[in-house]
């Protein structure tokens, strides 16, 4: 899985240094628009 993740984050933005945060808006976008969860 993490494997997985780092793919996305590299594939959305390869320019971004922090892959946790980064992936976690560029794979789920709509978890920015709600900060609820």
């Amino acid at each position: 899985m993490e494997k997985s993740e780092e793919g996305i984050s590299l594939t959305l933005k390869p320019q971004s240094v922090r892959p946790d945060t980064d992936d976690r808006r560029a794979v789920c976008p709509a978890t920015r628009h709600s900060p609820r969860r």
